[in-house]
């Protein structure tokens, strides 16, 4: 399940907190892969990948990966987050990618190790696409001001 591409959603399930979608990673292509990658195997990006927490910065993004034609049709469970609340709690662990880490779709940038920098290293000329905690966020309720059920741009 995290070291390879999924080309669909993987459901795992918990004695004590039931079931859980790990999703798909459609958006994403070895063959691309192979053109952008730089210094780590396809396995090691997905492990990467898969050992963190991700975040979108900008609710545009949020809404454009909700209405791609791979997940419109899909109701997602979205938690909107306090970024301050966050960003207090995980400070020390946060990181931070310029790009969609995702997906290889269109020309994808490089990437590899080095497109995830730590917050306090970011330039603060950049942009960030993403905000990654490295494996979990257990405190995660403490920071949640809204969950919605969305499909679409719905």
């Amino acid at each position: 399940i995290e070291s390879m591409r999924r080309p669909r959603s993987v459901t795992v399930t918990h004695p004590d907190f039931g079931p859980a979608v790990i999703r798909d990673n459609k958006p994403m292509s070895d063959a691309a892969l192979d053109r952008c990658l730089v210094g780590m195997t396809h396995r090691e990006w997905y492990e990467l990948l898969n050992s963190r927490c991700f975040f979108w910065c900008a609710r545009e993004r949020l809404d454009s990966m909700l209405n791609a034609v791979t997940y419109r049709a899909q109701t997602h469970t979205v938690l909107t987050v306090d970024t301050a609340g966050l960003l207090e709690r995980h400070s020390n662990e946060i990181e931070l990618s310029t790009i969609n880490t995702g997906s290889t779709l269109y020309v994808p940038p490089q990437r590899g190790r080095h497109t995830f920098v730590r917050l306090n290293d970011f330039p603060t000329s950049g942009k960030p696409a993403e905000l990654v905690v490295p494996y979990s966020v257990p405190d995660i309720a403490d920071v949640v001001v809204d969950i919605s059920r969305r499909r679409g741009g719905s």
